[in-house]
């Protein structure tokens, strides 16, 4: 097509009686954005004003009607020559079908974002291209809802950004809105910071917002590190900035520490790849004890690293960087070689490993596992296996599946976290399990008698009805062991029994001293 800059058809050719039945004639002095549905027309007019500004378009993700009203899916690029400013040459081409995707709806999430950027990561760097990702915000959005009539406006603003970022992103389609006033882009060659931040500040100007945007700029560059680990680092970073309250991720923040924060991510991703590589990662052992008979039924291993302050911080930078999975993997491995020792000695004790349900979620860390779990077969049968971070599961009919074939190779499942909110509801009525592990904020508020009383009833109605056992954990006082097992746990952990320790081999002392307590009566076994 040859069209004006008014965005109106002068002249058309090829397969254009797709659109009209008539054929290309038919299509001159009609208006192109007239055959874009309603959602599409102002990501149109971002293309056609970019194409007649900046001389040229990659292709771009485009849907036009058919006189029925079918959309047709398409490609589109375009460009303009100085000799005739006044036209833009449009081509449109059938992208395969494996290449179709719906338009208007973009990436949804900072999940999506992330994997779509690391594939695009991937390709520019063998092909040497300029794309890259942008994370944006809106600074004053947040404080606009507040306001009358505020939803509105910011819903009709969010529209225009969203249809301006889909015009510099690559393919039309490489954008996320990640939360209020925060968007993601994969931006297209030639698209630079500058570029985006003006096109949003114009539209903001336009709408009398009296507010400014600055952007994160991750380069797809990563020397030094993995493909994996940069797509990991990055995955991070993504994640970060769409969770992040407001005051995080703010202007001044992105203005003056968006490059350390990158090179930082990278430097973990680095540190945490060396640490699991060099089995660095210290593994501990902590008792999970009978409350009615105080000896030692099974324990569970735990990592300490030299160095860390918060092991749950680092835990949870591998949880959101996608390193979970060799994570978990060699901690799965050191503590079946440890039994393997301990076995050569005489001494085969239960143990519970932590494994978070994103990474049993994966059908490649099921099949490793399992290679693992069949390299020590004498001692397979004394892994447990603790699930973690269930509120992130995304398919659980999947994990369902996957914790019963544990179940039925003789692993034991405990759910962990139990009451905390890391642990779902719908995980918990769904998923198979053993044991539920009661979350230490719950014990401590049920003994001390605030409304955590009910969250405990809850769960022990829950535990009974699935036939599952309750550990109550993070116990420090006889009291507390008191109340749990009055309340039905048959099982508790924590510093009351024993601090985390390295030797494994406490565990074959199976009664546990406790302080003296005259008021202390053993419970009967149920």
């Amino acid at each position: 097509m040859e069209v004006g800059r008014n965005g109106v058809i002068r002249w058309a050719a090829g397969a254009s009686f797709g659109l009209r039945k008539a054929g290309a004639d038919a299509l001159v002095n009609v208006d192109l954005r007239s055959l874009v549905g309603s959602q599409d027309r102002a990501y149109v007019d971002n293309l056609l004003d970019r194409i007649a500004t900046h001389g040229m378009s990659g292709l771009m993700r485009i849907s036009l009607l058919t006189e029925a009203g079918k959309p047709v899916s398409l490609l589109m690029g375009g460009r303009t020559f100085e000799t005739e400013p006044d036209v833009m040459y449009l081509g449109f081409l059938m992208p395969p079908d494996s290449a179709v995707t719906a338009v208007g709806g973009g990436l949804k999430g900072a999940e999506a974002l992330a994997k779509a950027a690391t594939s695009r990561m991937t390709v520019s760097n063998g092909t040497q291209g300029e794309e890259g990702v942008a994370l944006l915000v809106v600074d004053g959005l947040a404080a606009l809802a507040a306001k009358p009539g505020g939803a509105a406006i910011i819903a009709e603003v969010s529209a225009k950004i969203a249809a301006f970022l889909r015009a510099v992103s690559v393919g039309g389609d490489q954008v996320s809105p990640l939360a209020l006033g925060k968007w993601g882009i994969i931006r297209g060659p030639g698209v630079n910071e500058s570029l985006v931040e003006q096109g949003i500040n114009a539209i903001l100007a336009a709408a009398k917002i009296p507010t400014t945007v600055a952007s994160f700029e991750i380069a797809f560059d990563h020397a030094g590190i993995s493909d994996a680990d940069a797509g990991r680092a990055l995955t991070y970073a993504i994640n970060k900035f769409a969770d992040d309250p407001p005051e995080n991720f703010g202007i001044h923040s992105l203005l003056d520490a968006s490059k350390a924060f990158v090179a930082d991510t990278v430097k973990m991703v680095s540190q945490a790849r060396r640490l699991m590589e060099n089995n660095e990662i210290e593994i501990v052992y902590q008792p999970i004890v009978r409350l009615d008979r105080n000896t030692i039924h099974h324990v569970e291993a735990l990592s300490r690293i030299s160095g860390i302050s918060s092991i749950q911080d680092w835990i949870r930078f591998i949880e959101e960087s996608g390193l979970s999975y060799d994570y978990d993997l060699a901690l799965c491995e050191r503590v079946l070689a440890v039994l393997d020792g301990e076995a050569a000695a005489g001494w085969r004790p239960l143990v519970a490993v932590n494994l978070s349900g994103r990474s049993l979620s994966g059908d490649i860390f099921f099949k490793r596992l399992k290679t693992v779990l069949d390299r020590h077969t004498g001692v397979a049968k004394q892994f447990m296996v603790e699930v973690t971070e269930t509120a992130f599961i995304k398919d659980a009919p999947r994990m369902v599946k996957v914790l019963e074939e544990l179940r039925a190779a003789g692993h034991a499942i405990s759910l962990d976290d139990v009451g905390a909110g890391k642990t779902s509801l719908e995980a918990l009525r769904m998923l198979p399990a053993d044991f539920f592990k009661i979350d230490g904020s719950v014990v401590r508020g049920a003994v001390s008698g605030d409304h955590d009383a009910a969250t405990l009833a809850a769960i022990v109605s829950l535990a009974k009805a699935k036939g599952a056992e309750l550990i109550a954990e993070q116990i420090e006082s006889l009291p507390e062991a008191r109340a749990m097992a009055a309340a039905g746990a048959r099982f508790g952990q924590g510093w009351l029994y024993g601090k985390p320790t390295a030797d494994l081999a406490f565990s074959s002392h199976r009664h546990v001293q406790l302080p003296d307590d005259p008021g202390w009566v053993p419970l009967k076994p149920r």
